[in-house]
């Protein structure tokens, strides 16, 4: 038998490289993958950021057609920021900055509190419900280590938050209740949470030991249900949701979007004319020690990947801010910055910038997106002055007619002669 060495086979060594190359191929097919899912997501995130940017922007445009001074009425300047609340009825300019979640549920949505505000006494519904909150001896607003925007921090002694009851918030049947919480101090004992009644529609507790309960009742009596495992630990954020589905009397716990248990419940509740309180337990002294951000109220079971998004969104920070502008001095009337303006330029009362921003954590860290757009004052309206006998000097927005003019018109006061608006 002849041996012919360039016969069919591989050698071990050929077989041991072959085996090593194949593994480096498909290795770097699979971070290739990977990379490419996360440049997806980060293009979806960027998208969506600048989606909710645009829609800023558009509702800016509409809160300044409604009345121009309601944009010039704001603090100007990158230091003071507001954010829109905009509901069926009507848009207002808030102080502060608003967390925004990723394809936000709201559905059923009947209470919903950011707590974004920067100011004030109120906090605001941002459902269509309009159960505005009043802040009682005023709990800390915190600007940073909030899961989106602006949040609270209450001292465990005297600081909460009170809503009226309404019947949009007699929670009586299928319901969802839903709260970002940042405990302190679990050892200071039992702590209210969010609260309606504890023997009536809901009322959810935090205990000594950072576990998490909840109460529900007829009126006459309260049912407890604390499942195994459901708690907030100190100094982390926690998502805390509780369903109620009334066709089965059952209660579904969630911790940080995942199901821990349910809990077979006797009996219907009952609505109660109490305001539904965050911060405290109503009719005693269970004040909360820590943090609480975005609760939520809705008249529907969500379902469990309903959940496990309100948990799993990115929250966005989104918010603007509005400066005076400056254009050039001359024939051109351009742009040329915000105020204060440089010699050669003018303040320009009939134009306002507005940038909105958007922020949000991404694995490489902080991300922003910013959209700057010019707002313009703009009627059609004929307006009449026939004395200029005052000359040069006049400043600002003028809403009755005077004797003076702007010196940015270059209008020559002692010579006799006729002007015109240019498309009048």
């Amino acid at each position: 038998m002849t041996l012919d060495k360039r016969s069919a086979g591989q050698s071990l060594v050929e077989i041991v490289i072959a085996l090593a190359l194949g593994a480096i191929i498909i290795g770097g097919a699979s971070a290739a993958v990977i990379v490419v899912l996360q440049s997806g997501t980060t293009t979806q995130t960027q998208q969506t950021a600048t989606v909710l940017s645009q829609d800023f922007a558009e509702i800016g445009r509409a809160f300044t057609e409604g009345d121009w001074h309601n944009i010039t009425g704001l603090t100007h300047g990158s230091s003071t920021t507001y954010y829109f609340l905009a509901t069926s009825s009507v848009i207002i300019a808030l102080e502060g900055k608003e967390g925004i979640t990723e394809g936000d549920i709201r559905t059923g949505l009947v209470g919903h509190w950011k707590l974004d505000e920067a100011t004030s006494t109120a906090t605001y519904d941002y459902s269509d419900g309009e159960n505005t909150g009043v802040l009682t001896n005023a709990p800390e607003r915190l600007t940073t280590g909030c899961k989106g925007g602006i949040c609270l921090n209450f001292n465990g002694t005297d600081k909460y938050v009170t809503i009226g009851s309404t019947s949009t918030l007699e929670a009586t049947g299928d319901m969802t209740l839903a709260v970002w919480m940042y405990p302190t101090n679990c050892a200071a004992g039992r702590q209210g949470i969010v609260s309606k009644a504890y023997n009536n529609e809901f009322d959810l507790l935090l205990e000594s030991n950072c576990a998490v309960s909840f109460f529900q009742g007829d009126g006459t009596w309260e049912e407890i249900a604390e499942p195994e495992g459901l708690s907030a630990p100190e100094n982390v954020w926690t998502h805390i949701t509780v369903v109620r589905t009334a066709s089965d009397d059952t209660l579904s716990f969630y911790q940080n979007g995942m199901l821990l248990g349910t809990d077979a419940y006797v009996g219907d509740p009952t609505a109660s004319a109490n305001p539904i309180i965050i911060g405290k337990r109503d009719g005693t002294t269970y004040y909360f020690n820590g943090r609480v951000d975005d609760v939520r109220v809705y008249d529907r079971a969500l379902s469990a990947d309903e959940v496990n998004h309100l948990y799993d969104s990115i929250f966005f920070t989104r918010y603007f801010y509005v400066e005076n502008v400056c254009r050039t001095n001359d024939s051109d009337y351009a742009i040329a910055g915000v105020s204060p303006c440089d010699g050669g330029e003018v303040n320009d009362p009939s134009t306002q910038k507005m940038t909105s921003v958007m922020e949000w954590e991404a694995r490489s860290g902080g991300q922003s997106f910013v959209l700057p757009v010019y707002l313009t004052r703009w009627q059609n309206k004929a307006f009449q002055q026939s004395d200029w006998s005052g000359g040069a000097g006049e400043t600002g927005t003028v809403t009755d007619k005077t004797n003076k003019f702007t010196s940015s018109t270059d209008i020559d006061a002692g010579s006799v002669g006729s002007f015109r608006i240019e498309g009048l």
